[in-house]
């Protein structure tokens, strides 16, 4: 999503007018599931993200220029299960199907609704957004969006009334994903698709070693928000961290106090230091924990911390990162994303221990 944005941003500066793609239904197999946006730039014919392996999205750019054209939201529907049909030619062999729901981003609009879900994004607001995408009132339209917030809430493409009739019925707080029949005034209703907002995770790397550098890369090439914090200026600010958001000098265990982190990892290779941080972070509420070094090692700083230590020693990953064979810095910052990624996946994945503690 990330690079989405990234894109974004660049298209606004430029005033193009866009398309935003957003998965609204799927069932069997699919690349991408409920809620997965994609911006497409009709003028030139790119787009920004994916909603298939890219067998999709030459059709769904087709459709993006007739919705610019029409200014008027769009659903479109894919179904690939039945073996004997090759639909429009593509073929895919990926036997499920997608509901995808086209919006146009004007920019006399201020590319509602994207502008502001991407906003909530880079803030680390969580959120949820409830689009029509069938209707019989002229009043409550296809496209037409609510957005809700931590306490707040946005509309786009309707009127006051309309407004509040619909987010009246709706009652909508949580993140959930969603289809709901809202019944409308004068016998008339409307079809709503709810998806969550999610913000960009956020990693809080401790340490500026070189193994640090591809951790930090990698992270940012997945769309995380990257801080780097470490008490040596120069290893930190000597260009290896070019792909950080920010970076913090600061003494050990000086937490950033800017925002919540996702993901934490201590890798700074020194137990003064590294107990410093953890001591810290016992508190921390960051959904994923890892410590860099041997199962022996952090036993050690976890029983040097007494009380502290007890509190993270249920939730510390250590040795951090998957066990793939890792022999590398590359192919260990490969592992602790991977690990991080399932950590924090909203989706069921398949049950399994936290590598923690491993000899």
């Amino acid at each position: 999503m990330r690079r989405v944005l990234t894109q974004f941003d660049a298209w606004r500066r430029q005033s193009s007018p866009l398309v935003l793609a957003t998965v609204c239904g799927t069932a069997g197999s699919t690349y991408s599931k409920t809620g997965q946006r994609v911006l497409f730039e009709p003028e030139s014919g790119h787009h920004a993200g994916l909603v298939s392996g890219g067998c999709l999205e030459t059709d769904l750019a087709a459709h993006a220029s007739d919705v610019l054209r029409d200014q008027q939201a769009r659903l479109v529907q894919y179904d690939l299960r039945d073996p004997d049909q090759e639909l429009f030619g593509l073929a895919t062999g990926c036997r499920g199907m997608l509901e995808i729901l086209l919006q146009p981003l004007l920019p006399s609009l201020g590319y509602e609704p994207f502008a502001r879900i991407g906003a909530w994004q880079m803030e680390g607001r969580s959120g949820t957004c409830a689009v029509v995408i069938e209707s019989t009132d002229p009043e409550v339209p296809p496209g037409a969006t609510l957005l809700y917030a931590e306490g707040c809430s946005f509309a786009h493409g309707l009127s006051g009334p309309a407004s509040r009739a619909l987010d009246s019925a709706l009652g909508l707080q949580d993140d959930g994903a969603r289809r709901k029949r809202v019944a409308l005034p004068g016998n008339r209703h409307c079809i709503v698709q709810v998806t969550a907002i999610r913000p960009l995770p956020r990693l809080l790397v401790i340490g500026s070693g070189l193994d640090a550098v591809p951790l930090v890369n990698l992270a940012r090439e997945l769309g995380f928000l990257v801080t780097v914090a470490d008490h040596r200026e120069a290893q930190l600010n000597d260009g290896r961290f070019a792909a950080a958001d920010q970076r913090q000098c600061s003494p050990p265990g000086q937490l950033p106090t800017n925002e919540p982190f996702d993901a934490v990892v201590v890798m700074t290779h020194h137990l003064p230091s590294d107990r410093a941080w953890l001591a810290a972070l016992s508190g921390s509420r960051c959904r994923y924990l890892g410590l860099l070094g041997p199962a022996a090692r952090r036993s050690e700083l976890l029983a040097s911390l007494g009380e502290r230590g007890s509190q993270l020693a249920t939730r510390i990953h250590g040795p951090a990162g998957l066990p793939i064979g890792s022999d590398s810095p590359e192919s260990i910052a490969l592992s602790i994303l991977a690990e991080i990624q399932w950590v924090l996946s909203p989706r069921p994945i398949e049950a399994r221990e936290p590598h923690v503690a491993q000899a």
